[in-house]
């Protein structure tokens, strides 16, 4: 009965599915572990300064060395052709925390407006094979990313660019951005599922299906 009234309190805080997914991570073990990080990053967040830690030495900061490099070699092809792009995620984190990198990233992360972006994807895989079999490859194959990389290196070094889609609707209620946010969440488990098997074209029109909403809302 213990256990009952225990998942019966988990479903009123957490709902049904709440509660299920609760219960599978504490019998797997997962739970406990979660639990484990959390503290970890309590203890980072809180007592270390994590800004007084050292910049990265040895192989690793020469690998960030080159993501350095690579990553001016896509400053210069965006300043030629126009694109804008800015840095994300953990590179963005380090250029403003660490005034570099943070000192154990190993890559570098960019993103693009969808419009330059859909550009880069056609004319990037070209513009590096112009300048000759060993220099930059750039990896296209998935809808939501350009892997970018020294084609014959086998060390990790990489930069990873991503699509940004302007969302826009006519009705700012709060309504309005909740059913915003979960046609946005719709349209991520869409492409993480069938986006790969997509063309660009199928693509952009399924992106338009999940973000065209509210009449005059709409997607740039």
């Amino acid at each position: 009965m213990g256990k009952i009234s225990g998942f019966i309190r988990k479903a009123k805080e957490l709902g049904i599915s709440g509660a299920v997914k609760h219960s599978f991570k504490k019998v797997t073990g997962i739970r406990k572990n979660e639990e484990q990080i959390d503290t970890l990053y309590y203890f980072l967040n809180h007592i270390v300064d994590i800004t007084s830690v050292k910049p990265a030495e040895g192989a690793l900061r020469k690998l960030q060395l080159c993501d350095a490099a690579l990553l001016s070699v896509f400053d210069a092809i965006c300043e030629r052709e126009g694109w804008t792009y800015w840095l994300s995620f953990g590179t963005l984190l380090g250029a403003v925390r660490h005034k570099g990198f943070i000192p154990w990233d190993d890559d570098t992360d960019v993103s693009m407006p969808r419009e330059d972006y859909d550009d880069a994807v056609q004319r990037l895989p070209g513009i590096f094979a112009s300048y000759g079999n060993d220099s930059i490859s750039c990896n296209v194959s998935e809808p939501a990313r350009i892997g970018m990389g020294y084609r014959h290196l086998k060390t990790g070094v990489w930069c990873d660019i991503f699509p940004v889609d302007e969302v826009y609707s006519t009705d700012s209620t709060e309504t309005a951005k909740k059913e915003l946010a979960g046609r946005m969440r719709k349209y991520s488990a869409f492409c993480n599922k069938k986006g790969r098997n997509l063309g660009s074209d199928e693509l952009a029109s399924e992106r338009t299906k999940y973000t065209n909403i509210l009449g005059g809302g709409g997607i740039t």
